[in-house]
Protein backbone atom coordinates (compact mmCIF):
# COMPACT_ATOMS: atom_id res chain seq x y z
CA UNK A 1 0.00 0.00 0.00
CA UNK A 2 1.05 3.33 -0.97
CA UNK A 3 -0.02 6.62 1.12
CA UNK A 4 1.16 10.17 -0.76
CA UNK A 5 0.25 13.89 1.12
CA UNK A 6 -0.22 15.51 -2.10
CA UNK A 7 0.43 19.13 -0.83
CA UNK A 8 3.71 17.95 0.33
CA UNK A 9 4.79 14.99 -1.85
CA UNK A 10 5.54 13.05 0.95
CA UNK A 11 4.97 9.29 -0.03
CA UNK A 12 4.97 6.01 2.19
CA UNK A 13 4.99 2.57 1.31
CA UNK A 14 4.13 -0.09 3.54
CA UNK A 15 3.73 -4.26 2.93
CA UNK A 16 4.54 -5.79 6.41
CA UNK A 17 1.36 -7.10 6.77
CA UNK A 18 -0.86 -9.65 4.86
CA UNK A 19 -3.70 -7.82 5.60
CA UNK A 20 -4.59 -4.68 2.88
CA UNK A 21 -6.47 -2.40 5.62
CA UNK A 22 -3.52 -2.78 8.39
CA UNK A 23 -1.09 -1.84 6.01
CA UNK A 24 -3.10 1.19 5.18
CA UNK A 25 -3.55 2.15 8.79
CA UNK A 26 0.35 1.75 9.47
CA UNK A 27 1.22 3.34 6.32
CA UNK A 28 -1.18 6.03 7.44
CA UNK A 29 0.61 6.24 10.67
CA UNK A 30 4.25 6.70 9.54
CA UNK A 31 2.66 9.48 7.00
CA UNK A 32 1.68 11.65 9.89
CA UNK A 33 4.63 10.75 11.70
CA UNK A 34 6.68 11.68 8.46
CA UNK A 35 4.16 14.84 8.12
CA UNK A 36 4.25 15.99 11.66
CA UNK A 37 8.14 15.81 11.82
CA UNK A 38 8.16 17.81 8.63
CA UNK A 39 6.00 20.74 9.62
CA UNK A 40 8.26 21.15 12.58
CA UNK A 41 11.33 21.27 10.99
CA UNK A 42 9.37 24.21 8.77
CA UNK A 43 7.81 26.19 11.82
CA UNK A 44 11.49 26.17 13.56
CA UNK A 45 13.39 27.59 10.19
CA UNK A 46 10.05 29.71 10.11
CA UNK A 47 10.81 30.62 14.24
CA UNK A 48 14.54 31.26 13.91
CA UNK A 49 14.49 33.71 10.78
CA UNK A 50 11.93 35.47 12.55
CA UNK A 51 13.89 35.81 15.46
CA UNK A 52 17.14 37.00 13.32
CA UNK A 53 14.91 39.62 11.32
CA UNK A 54 13.34 41.29 14.85
CA UNK A 55 16.96 41.11 15.73
CA UNK A 56 18.35 43.68 12.64
CA UNK A 57 14.77 45.04 13.60
CA UNK A 58 15.39 45.84 16.70
CA UNK A 59 19.16 46.97 16.41
CA UNK A 60 17.22 49.69 13.60
CA UNK A 61 14.97 50.80 16.28
CA UNK A 62 16.97 51.44 19.07
CA UNK A 63 19.18 54.10 16.98
CA UNK A 64 18.06 57.25 17.92
CA UNK A 65 20.72 59.84 16.64
CA UNK A 66 23.45 59.16 13.97
CA UNK A 67 26.45 61.25 13.76
CA UNK A 68 28.07 61.48 10.28
CA UNK A 69 31.55 63.12 10.73
CA UNK A 70 32.73 62.07 6.83
CA UNK A 71 29.31 64.27 5.57
CA UNK A 72 28.64 66.36 8.61
CA UNK A 73 25.56 65.47 9.23
CA UNK A 74 23.12 63.96 12.05
CA UNK A 75 20.38 61.95 11.58
CA UNK A 76 17.57 61.47 13.90
CA UNK A 77 15.62 58.28 13.43
CA UNK A 78 12.88 59.60 15.81
CA UNK A 79 12.25 62.58 14.02
CA UNK A 80 13.23 61.42 10.24
CA UNK A 81 15.38 64.82 10.29
CA UNK A 82 18.68 65.71 9.13
CA UNK A 83 20.68 68.14 10.12
CA UNK A 84 23.99 69.64 9.80
CA UNK A 85 26.61 68.40 12.44
CA UNK A 86 28.21 72.35 12.41
CA UNK A 87 24.90 73.35 14.42
CA UNK A 88 25.45 70.61 16.79
CA UNK A 89 28.87 71.33 17.46
CA UNK A 90 27.84 74.59 17.95
CA UNK A 91 25.59 74.03 20.60
CA UNK A 92 22.77 74.43 19.22
CA UNK A 93 20.36 71.37 20.01
CA UNK A 94 17.39 72.98 20.10
CA UNK A 95 16.74 71.98 16.67
CA UNK A 96 15.94 68.67 18.18
CA UNK A 97 13.81 69.76 20.85
CA UNK A 98 11.43 72.25 19.38
CA UNK A 99 10.71 69.13 17.00
CA UNK A 100 9.16 67.04 20.03
CA UNK A 101 5.68 67.47 20.98
CA UNK A 102 5.71 67.34 24.70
Amino acid sequence: VRVTHLPTGISVKRQSQRNQIQNKNDAIKMLISKLSSYYNNLISEDLSNLKQQSKTQLIKNNKIREYDFVNLKAVDYRLNKVVSLQLIINGELDIFNNSLNF
